[in-house]
Order: structure tokens, then sequence, then C-alpha cells
């Protein structure tokens, strides 16, 4: 999609809206703390594979806000109590009747992990709990200098440890953030719009043309091959399988 949008000169970006969060650009200019961990979180009560093809991409892709580009990537997948294997593949709506038709899938529970060019690592948990909770989706980012909570998927709460190291008995030394005490100090670079409305912002009147949307996944496409650094992975892309049909 990227590579056509580009080609007949269209401009083009995936609703991935923690990419226009401001509480995310936020705690980016606090990053020179430096984080060398995340801990990532989902929310919802569905089996891992089904969230594999909806809502999982949000949250590999909030991750990779704070984390760049990916070097490796390793998952183990359970299903019940026991290693997920070939005779657990299914079709998704025969989990949940709820969901979208996404075809074959596979896992209860997944737990990824991602080590980065930067040297940063991240572990991603989708846990299937039965119930949803949207103050359960979070990422925890362990810094050199203290620990920063980002919670909840649109409404994001910040909550942020200035310690080095914290322990259950420590917890009175965590400091809400709140955007509406600070938004004077920040300055017009910083006022409070709906990350929908900066994304569409950026596609429809741009403050610089040549600048590329928000979220336009070009970073995306880099990985498959195109990156001038040389570091891409080159994929046949005339065969577009996923591996649980093969």
């Amino acid at each position: 999609m990227v590579e056509a949008c580009e080609q007949i000169g269209i401009r083009f970006s995936i609703n991935h809206q923690k990419r226009a969060n401001n509480y995310n650009s936020y705690v980016k200019q606090l990053l020179p703390v430096v984080a060398f961990l995340i801990h990532a979180y989902d929310k919802r009560g569905r089996t891992a594979g089904n969230v594999m093809m909806e809502m999982g991409t949000h949250l590999f892709d909030w991750v990779g806000c704070f984390a760049g580009d990916v070097n490796w990537a390793s998952a183990h997948l359970n299903t019940g109590m026991d290693k997920a294997v070939v005779e657990n593949i299914t079709y998704n709506q025969e989990i949940s009747t709820q969901d979208r038709d996404a075809g074959l899938v596979v896992g209860g529970r997944e737990l990824c992990s991602f080590g980065f060019i930067n040297g940063l690592h991240a572990d991603c948990h989708f846990r299937a709990q039965l119930q949803a909770n949207d103050k359960a989706y979070r990422l925890e980012l362990i810094c050199t200098q203290g620990r920063i909570l980002l919670c909840r998927s649109v409404a994001t709460v910040i909550v942020i440890h200035r310690g080095e190291f914290m322990t259950s008995i420590e917890s009175y030394q965590w400091d809400m953030f709140s955007f509406q005490k600070k938004i004077e100090s920040l300055g017009s670079t910083y006022q409070l719009k709906s990350p929908k409305s900066r994304i569409i912002n950026s596609l429809l009147a741009p403050e610089d043309p040549d600048l590329l949307p928000i979220s336009s996944r070009w970073d995306g496409r880099r990985i498959f091959g195109d990156d001038p650094r040389g570091l891409g992975i080159t994929l046949a892309r005339s065969t577009r399988t996923i591996p649980v049909e093969r």
C-alpha cells in the first residue's frame, strides 16, 4: 500500500494513532534518561491468535514509537497451558464468533520478545484474560533514571517514577503527569488535538508538503528491503502467504 500510494502521489497514513498521541510525544522529550527495556501489555479479553490479526499490531507499533527498527524477534505461543502446535491452527471465528473474519490463527497466550538495532529490548504480553481492561493496556519504559508508565489506549495516562530502582513499598514515589497543568509551559507544539485530527491534518494540511504524514509507515517499508543503509530484509513479494497457511 505504501509503495502504490507513493507511485501515484497519494499521501498515506495507517490508523496507528499512538504515533500522533500528545502524551507519547511528551515522553520522547523525557528520554534523555534513556530507556533500555520496554514491557508492553495488551488489554484484550481475546486469544492471542485473534488479537494478532486485529489490535496486536497497534501494541507492536506503540513499542516501535520508542524503540525504532527491530533487529531480531522471538515468540512463545501457548494453547491452554501447552505449547501451540500445528493441530491447534483454526479459523478465528471458530474461537470467537464476534470477531471479524481474519482467517487462520493459532495461539491462546503469546509472549513476544524483540531486540532493536539501538540495543533496546522489549517484551510484549498477550495474556488472553477473560475480560478486556483498557487500564491494563500499557507500556512500561525502564530507563537509566527511573521508569515511565503509559497507560490506556486513547485517554492516555502517564505515571513517572524518578528513582533508579523501585520495590513494592516505594509506590508513593510514582508521580501522575497531567497535560492540563503543563500545557502552558509546553507551548503551542503540544496543543491537545486528538490523535485522529493530528493524523488527518498531516495528510490534508501539512505544515511542510515534503514531510511524511504521521504514521506513513515508510519505516515499516524499510524493513522489507528498501532501507538505504542495506539493513532491510529481502522478501519474495510475489508470494504473500502467512505461516499458518503454509
